[in-house]
């Protein structure tokens, strides 16, 4: 790596690649989730990279040692300019893998004056817009979105997490049926499973038909109508089956509902299901959820990104407040976004 004590970019795959080793310490230094990790963001370049997207990564590095990176590209946006995201966001909508969380990575104690440095350079590349979602309240993006010109950062959802362990469930329904499964697994007609990473394709198919069968149902898509998408979560098992699992409750010997979990240190991410109509009076998908977090001592049961009004309160979890960060071009551009969010607010 070069030693320059300085900002510098990173415009090529090959350049980035060859820091992995350094970027990997630094997102374990910052304690930062998988979506930040290069792991996750290499596999989704290597499924989604397109030819006229240009990489934007901006590091620092003190004393020879990589300190803080900014992980991002741009694709085209209009004849005024580009579109600037984070690495693993942007993608097309139909196959997107939802990367959350993802965040601008500084070692601790590096000097935040030095993001005046950085931010410089962000505003003199002109870009046409910046998009940035799924952003923790503490996040240190927005940390520099405060440096850049025109930007824009609003409430968007809500992160849903709960320590693993003894449950406290909110509601008195879903407490009266989890009682009800205590004794359905105690005469043997209740299973819940671990599935290991080894099995993932075998019981790929079972997850994607129970999920897609589901939505489409209800007119919608889902989320693994795309290729892509299945290529990107079959290519991670392979590549790291230590960071993901399934979780299986079979009722009468049949699957009834499955879970996909991504794993990150002490945090159980989950991340996708599907269930059976059949056994809709069963609430499947949350009693599997009421296992999954009782297995789960002491770590962090992550249900991620809902709106204010989810499902996921039910588990007497914490909500924490996420954020979307939009930049513009111009102050008028930026002008007609504030009077645009103004007036949604006036609205609610």
């Amino acid at each position: 790596m070069l030693s320059l004590d300085k900002w510098y970019k990173i415009s090529n795959l090959e350049q980035l690649y060859s820091v992995v080793s350094a970027w990997s310490a630094l997102n374990q230094q910052c304690d930062s989730s998988l979506f930040c990790d290069p792991r996750w963001i290499c596999n989704w370049i290597s499924i989604y990279w397109q030819d006229d997207w240009k990489l934007e990564v901006w590091a620092y590095q003190q004393q020879g040692q990589l300190v803080a990176l900014l992980p991002t590209y741009s694709q085209p946006g209009t004849r005024a300019g580009r579109v600037l995201y984070p690495l693993g966001q942007g993608e097309s909508e139909e196959a997107e893998v939802a990367s959350e969380f993802i965040d601008l990575l500084l070692a601790p104690e590096f000097p935040l004056m030095v993001l005046h440095g950085l931010a410089a350079q962000l505003n003199a590349e002109h870009f046409y817009h910046i998009s940035w979602r799924a952003i923790l309240a503490d996040a240190n993006i927005l940390q520099l979105a405060r440096l850049l010109r025109f930007t824009q950062v609003k409430p968007a959802g809500l992160r849903y997490q709960v320590v693993g362990g003894p449950l406290t469930l909110q509601s008195s329904q879903t407490r009266r049926k989890w009682r009800l499964f205590e004794k359905l697994q105690t005469n043997g007609r209740a299973t819940f499973n671990w599935i290991d990473a080894q099995q993932v394709e075998t019981f790929w198919p079972t997850l994607t038909n129970l999920h897609q069968k589901r939505w489409q149902a209800k007119g919608k898509a889902g989320a693994f109508i795309a290729p892509a998408f299945t290529r990107f979560h079959l290519g991670f098992a392979r590549k790291q089956p230590d960071c993901l699992r399934l979780a299986i409750l079979r009722i009468d010997n049949e699957i009834a509902a499955i879970h996909y979990y991504l794993l990150d240190r002490d945090n159980v991410h989950f991340y996708q299901a599907g269930w059976h109509d059949n056994f809709a009076r069963w609430s499947p998908s949350a009693m599997l959820h009421c296992w999954v977090i009782e297995q789960s001592i002491g770590a962090k049961y992550d249900f991620m990104l809902g709106d204010k009004f989810s499902y996921k309160a039910d588990y007497g979890t914490e909500q924490v407040q996420c954020y979307q960060l939009n930049g513009y071009s111009n102050v008028i551009r930026y002008t007609l976004a504030l009077l645009k969010q103004l007036k949604q607010r006036m609205l609610q």
